[in-house]
This record gives C-alpha cells, structure tokens and sequence, in this order.
C-alpha cells in the first residue's frame, strides 16, 4: 500500500480494505451491519465525502464505499485507463466479488454514471436509488456544456490538472455555496491524495466529459430498466456544476414516485454542506425501503 501519512484520523477513523484488481488495489470501506447501502463518489472527491453518513448509518446497516482507481486510498497506476466507462467496469467488478444479493445505491457527481451502469445491468440487485447532483445523458446542445466544451478540448487542461491540482485545489471549493463549509483541514484531505504525478485520474473525468457522451446517451435509453426501483432525488440548488433542470429529468424516470427534496442554500457538494438535513432523510428513506 502506498504510504497515507496525510491521513487525518481523526476526520476518517475507519478501518481500510482492499480489493485486489488487476489494474491496482481498490480501497474500500466496510462497516456496520444489516442490509447494504453503497456510496458512489465522483470528482476529485474519495469516500472521505461520505463519511458522515458512513458512521451514522454503520450502526442500522451495511456501508460500502469505494475509492475509484486513481483516487483517495486506491492506487494511482500512472498508465491506467481512467476513462469513466472503465471506472464503472471495475467498481462492477469490486460489487460483484461481494456477492450481495441486494444493495441500496447512493450516487454522486460522476458516482452517477458509474453506479447507475451498475443499476441498469443488474437492477434486481437494487433495494433504492438515492440520486443526488448528478446525471445519466448526454449534455450535447446544452448551452453550459457547449462553452466548458472548449475548456475540456483545450491543450491547457491536462496541464492545469497535472501541475497546479487544478479539480481539488480551485474547482472543489467552487462546488461549495458557503465556503466555510471548507475548512482547511478538510480540503486538505481532499488535495493530498491527488499529490504530484498522482492526478491522471481527474483529468480522465474531465475528458470523459467530452469523450463520454455517447456512453452517457446510451445509459439514458435504458432507463425504463429501473423505473420500479424506490428512488429519491436530493438536489443542491447552488450547483455551479450541472443545471437545475436535471433533478426533474431525473425524477421522469418515475413520474409520481420519485421525491425530490432540495437544499437550497448548498452547492454541489451536499454531502459536506447540509450532512446534518441529509442524516434522517436517508434513515427514513432505508426504513421505508427495507426488506426486513
């Protein structure tokens, strides 16, 4: 394993499992007890993001949150394919070898994609679906996407993410609507991962964004496989990130039963900015849910 004296235990008091892949180790969380719920992280956030909700739920249920290949505690191989249908492949894969019968799914930013291409495939695995600022299509003709398309076709890109940090160090704290949310401790634990020569995973999200559409398109027209899924969708509205309209889109996939709660004040990164409104909506959610 690779040395993580950065690690603040104090902020991320868990006991660390790995999963062997052939592409590198994947690291994992495994607590608590009782029915499954698996937590799905995008960009350039680790399964430090949940980890409010992981401690609070590990005491009624099962918590499993992996860190993508490249990100958090799993190693960062410097020639792995990081592309975003190759991320989902493997956390397949990583699911797979746990041999559940049935999971509740909490997906996030480009978690989104990654576990809804699991839901898709296997959706009598699915318990619930918790959506929370994310998407499952293609973002072509949308007018904020087509200007970040320049930005993302730029050669300047790879050099922002590889020299300067650039998704962790100035992007991040974009994604928060109040900044004191952020503390330095905090975002510490959210730079420090992605060291020098260790940012190739990022940046394939960030290209995935233009290369990926296709793929994106293609999990919105199976999206009839989970229409009788329990869902929710949780939705930040200070998002800088995605359009205020996608949480509806969302919610079409189950007209009439689909809740959509907002938080109003939050940005992108709900999980930090409104942890403790989140809390009791997903215990009531789970409950309401569970096959017990």
């Amino acid at each position: 394993m690779s040395n993580h004296s950065w690690l603040d235990r104090s902020l991320y008091p868990f006991q660390s499992q790995y999963f062997s892949h052939p592409d590198g180790q994947i690291h994992y969380l495994d607590l608590g007890q009782g029915e499954p719920v698996v937590m799905v992280h995008g960009t350039p956030t680790w399964s430090f993001m949940y980890r409010h909700l992981a401690s609070n739920l590990q005491t009624s249920h099962r918590v499993l949150v992996p860190d993508h290949l490249g990100f958090g505690l799993s190693d960062k191989p410097k020639r792995a394919d990081y592309s975003v249908q190759i991320q989902a492949q493997r956390f397949e894969t990583w699911l797979e070898s746990l041999a559940l019968e049935s999971i509740h799914l909490v997906v996030h930013d480009f978690g989104g994609p990654i576990g809804l291409a699991y839901a898709l495939k296997y959706p009598h695995k699915i318990q619930s679906l918790t959506i929370a600022n994310t998407w499952m299509w293609s973002a072509r003709g949308e007018v904020q996407f087509e200007k970040m398309a320049k930005t993302l076709a730029s050669p300047l890109l790879p050099f922002l993410y590889r020299w300067f940090n650039f998704s962790a160090r100035f992007l991040l704290p974009q994604g928060f609507a109040d900044r004191k949310y952020l503390t330095k401790a905090m975002h510490q634990q959210y730079l420090a991962p992605l060291a020098f020569g260790k940012r190739e995973a990022p940046l394939a999200f960030a290209k995935s964004l233009l290369a990926a559409q296709d793929w994106f398109a293609n999990l919105w027209d199976q999206r009839h496989r989970i229409k009788d899924i329990p869902a929710q969708v949780l939705w930040a509205s200070q998002d800088r990130f995605l359009e205020a309209g996608y949480a509806e889109r969302f919610a079409s996939i189950w007209p009439d039963k689909a809740r959509i709660i907002r938080f109003d004040k939050a940005g992108h990164f709900l999980w930090e900015e409104v942890q403790q409104e989140i809390l009791p909506l997903m215990r009531q959610f789970l409950s309401q849910h569970s096959l017990a």
